[in-house]
């Protein structure tokens, strides 16, 4: 193998393959409000831990469903006020 490399150094290289996915950085959420470290300023890859669940998602399927609910309901007005405008266009 050493003689392969002195021969040709970049063929190795071309032959292994680098995986970066054991480089995650974790970031204690406590830590950095105490320091005043901003999430933003993370790399994207970076896990943090200790941090607080927002209200969506504690409440993901109740905030969906209350979501779809409403828009069905002004939907249903909608269509509502069409009949009844068009009921009073035939009655005139």
């Amino acid at each position: 193998m050493a003689a392969a490399y002195l021969e040709d150094p970049y063929s190795i290289r071309d032959k292994y393959i680098v995986d970066d996915s054991y480089n995650r950085y974790k970031f204690d959420y406590m830590a950095m409000q105490k320091y005043d470290l901003s999430i933003n300023a993370l790399p994207e890859t970076s896990i943090i831990i200790n941090r607080p669940t927002s209200f969506y998602e504690k409440h993901k399927m109740l905030v969906n469903v209350s979501l779809i609910t409403f828009f069905l309901l002004i939907i249903y007005v909608v269509i509502l006020r069409l009949q009844i405008a068009s009921q009073t266009i035939k009655n005139y």
